[in-house]
């Protein structure tokens, strides 16, 4: 009888555990719920004390603590941020938003060397998250290093081919450097990969300035701001200025090549005459030499007839009277290869893809390689 009601009581105990946590978790979620609602609206000091009193109501729900983490990164306090960032990372269930909310906030905050340890440990964790590479990039060009941001930003490339951001911001800076080449490569890709946003139409502007100072002088891809040194020889590279370089002195880089019925020359088709040699000038020299997504999808693009429509569509939004000039008269075939290119992106993922080390002659590692490196160093280091 005694053992009995001892059960009963237990299963009594129980059921009012139970009840209380499942009251806790329903008043954390409203209380988070408000706070998300206020962090929506730029409220960040309501968001705060709302994600604060979910936090006391279930301190083991982690998102509670990221809700929290994020609301002060947002008011500027970030010592606050770090706590509850770090309170996270300590439970080994972080994601990927929060290693990169902590290590933005470590920097911010003057602590640049803890920033990058935070970076180095969500890619070891993350080996395939692009992001990781693009907030560090990010934090190297903040402090006017453009070689170190462009080798994590390739490095990204590599890690996650398909992620947009690292090709947008390598393209702008290449766009000022003294490699311009690879701002046309990766511009390109990065249009195809995001489609009709701010972004792509900066992007879109960027390269048709780009080819236009190439048209007039192909020396003007080796010439900016942006001084880069490298060290290694790039075969690839050098084929680009190669073609580039006999297109001028063959004349196929003219702006006249963009002479319309009316009489006026329309540089956005001079452009896409431009590249249509250069394509030609590739499929026949080079294509066999070099593994080369963007050019296969060109070539792609080029034997179904839709090159030149490819090409207006890259440049629309850069000139948009152009692109209505050359729409008068080609507006059926423009929707025919705009309702194929819906339809068949580029293809570009983890073995093909395009990035500056891949064609160096002794390529850097990949993102796997220096993850095996990284564990192989911090298991060393841990023995002394």
């Amino acid at each position: 009888m005694k053992v009995k009601i001892i059960n009963v009581l237990l299963l009594v105990i129980l059921l009012l555990a139970s009840y209380t946590l499942n009251a806790q978790s329903k008043k954390g979620e409203s209380l988070a719920k408000t706070a998300q609602q206020f962090a929506d609206e730029g409220n960040f000091q309501e968001a705060v004390k709302y994600y604060n009193k979910a936090v006391k109501s279930d301190p083991a729900h982690m998102p509670y603590k990221f809700g929290l983490s994020m609301a002060y990164y947002r008011l500027e306090k970030y010592e606050q941020s770090i706590k509850y960032a770090e309170e996270i990372r300590a439970t080994e269930k972080a994601d990927i938003d929060t290693y990169r909310l902590l290590a933005n906030s470590y920097d911010i905050a003057g602590k640049y060397k803890k920033a990058l340890e935070v970076l180095e440990e969500g890619i070891e964790k993350f080996p395939y998250e692009g992001d990781l590479y693009f907030d560090w990039g990010i934090i190297e060009m903040l402090r006017s290093a453009p070689e170190k941001a462009l080798l994590l930003w390739e490095k990204g490339m590599n890690a996650e081919p398909t992620l947009p951001d690292n090709y947008f911001v390598a393209a702008k800076v290449y766009g000022d450097s003294n490699e311009k080449t690879w701002a046309l490569i990766y511009g390109e890709i990065f249009m195809n990969l995001e489609r009709g946003t701010e972004r792509s139409d900066e992007i879109a502007e960027m390269l048709y300035r780009l080819y236009l100072d190439m048209m007039e002088d192909p020396k003007s891809l080796v010439e900016g701001d942006i001084k880069l040194s490298r060290e290694l020889d790039n075969p690839f590279y050098n084929a680009n200025m190669r073609v580039f370089t006999m297109l001028k002195e063959n004349n196929l880089t003219t702006l006249d090549r963009g002479a319309m019925l009316s009489g006026e020359n329309n540089k956005m088709k001079a452009i896409a005459m431009a590249r249509k040699s250069f394509l030609e000038t590739w499929l026949q020299g080079f294509t066999l030499a070099y593994e080369a997504p963007l050019y296969k999808y060109q070539s792609d693009l080029y034997a179904l007839t839709f090159f030149e429509s490819y090409n207006f569509w890259l440049f629309s939004k850069a000139n948009p009277n152009e692109f209505m000039q050359w729409m008068q008269k080609n507006s059926a075939k423009y929707e025919v290869f705009i309702n194929w290119f819906l339809e068949n992106p580029i293809k570009i993922d983890l073995e093909q893809y395009m990035e500056r080390s891949r064609y160096e002659a002794h390529p850097k590692k990949t993102a796997e390689e220096l993850l095996k490196e990284y564990k192989a160093k911090k298991k060393a280091k841990n023995k002394k």
